[in-house]
C-alpha cells in the first residue's frame, strides 16, 4: 500500500554504465486489477518519489471500462507539458498510450519557448547542443525532457504503453534510410545508439533488450481481460521510403514507379493478422 507498511515485493539489481545506469524491473506475482505503489533506494541516497501502476484484468476478466491517456510528439522546445500534469491526476487511469516522438532530435533553435515563471525564474525550453547523433547526445536529450515536473508526475501516476515514431531517431527515417541521404550502414549506428537510449529511458520490459544483430523488436500486444487487446506497432523499422516527401508542397505522380508501398512489413502484418 501507499504507505509501505508491507512491501509484497523486494529485489536489488546493478544499474549498470554501459546501460546508462538504468534497470528494467519484471515484478511477477502481482494481483490482476489493483493499484501498486513502488520506489527505489541508492545506497547513500534519500527513496526515489513514490510511483503508482494500476496492474491489468486477469485474463478472463471482462471489465466494463478501461481508461487509458493518450500521448505523444512533446517537443520541448515548442510548448509545455502541462497536459501531463493534467493526466497525472486523472483517476483510475489504467495506462497512458505513448504513441511516439517521446524526444526531438534537432538542434536548439532561436525563438524556442523561454519566459519568465510566477516565482522569477527563466524558463528555457531550447534543446542543449546541436542535433543529436551519438548514445551520449540521445540520452542528454532524455534527460532534458525528462527533467520536466509534469512529465515525471504522469510516469510515477501510471504505466505508460511506449512506441516509437520518427524523431526518437531522425525526422522521416524509414527501414535503413534517413532523410538526408546518408549512407544506410553509417544510419545504422545511428539508430542503434537512438535504440539503446530509448530502451535505457523508457519502462519497458527487460525482453525488448536491444542486440547488436537485430535491434529490438518493438511490436507487441497487450491484454487488458477479454475487454481490449491493444496492439504496439512499429511504423519506421520496416517501411517503405515515402514517395515525393522532400521538398513537397503538391501531390506528385507516383503510377510509373515501380513496387508494392508498405508500413509494417510483411513479418509485421502477419504477426498483427493472426
Amino acid at each position: 500500500e501507499e504507505a509501505f507498511a508491507t512491501v509484497l515485493r523486494r529485489g536489488d539489481a546493478i544499474a549498470r554504465p554501459e546501460l546508462g545506469h538504468s534497470i528494467h524491473v519484471d515484478v511477477q506475482g502481482l494481483r490482476p486489477r489493483r493499484p501498486y505503489w513502488y520506489r527505489f533506494h541508492v545506497a547513500g541516497q534519500p527513496p526515489s518519489p513514490v510511483g503508482t501502476v494500476r496492474t491489468a484484468p486477469a485474463a478472463a476478466d471482462s471489465p466494463e471500462r478501461i481508461r487509458i491517456g493518450v500521448a505523444g510528439c512533446q517537443h520541448h522546445e515548442a510548448g509545455l507539458f502541462t497536459a501531463y500534469r493534467h493526466l497525472s491526476l486523472e483517476q483510475d487511469l489504467d495506462a497512458v498510450f505513448h504513441y511516439g516522438d517521446y524526444i526531438y532530435e534537432g538542434a536548439g533553435k532561436e525563438g524556442a519557448l523561454s519566459f519568465v515563471d510566477t516565482h522569477g525564474r527563466r524558463v528555457d525550453r531550447r534543446h542543449v547542443g546541436g542535433e543529436i547523433y551519438t548514445l551520449d547526445d540521445y540520452r542528454r536529450r532524455y534527460a532534458q525532457y525528462k527533467s520536466d515536473p509534469d512529465l515525471q508526475a504522469a510516469h510515477a501516476a501510471t504505466a505508460f504503453l511506449s512506441t516509437w515514431d520518427d524523431h526518437e531517431f531522425d525526422n522521416n527515417w524509414a527501414a535503413a534510410l534517413d532523410q538526408d541521404g546518408t549512407p544506410p550502414e553509417v544510419f545504422a549506428l545511428r539508430k542503434f545508439a537512438a535504440m539503446q537510449a530509448w530502451y535505457e529511458n523508457m519502462p519497458v520490459r527487460r525482453a525488448l533488450f536491444p542486440t547488436p544483430q537485430g535491434g529490438i523488436t518493438l511490436y507487441r500486444r497487450l491484454d487488458y481481460g477479454r475487454t481490449l487487446r491493444v496492439h504496439l506497432l512499429d511504423t519506421r523499422q520496416y517501411r517503405s521510403k515515402q514517395r515525393c516527401e522532400r521538398g513537397t508542397t503538391r501531390p506528385c505522380r507516383t503510377d510509373t514507379l515501380a513496387g508494392p508501398e508498405h508500413m509494417l512489413g510483411s513479418a509485421q502484418e502477419q504477426w498483427l493478422g493472426a
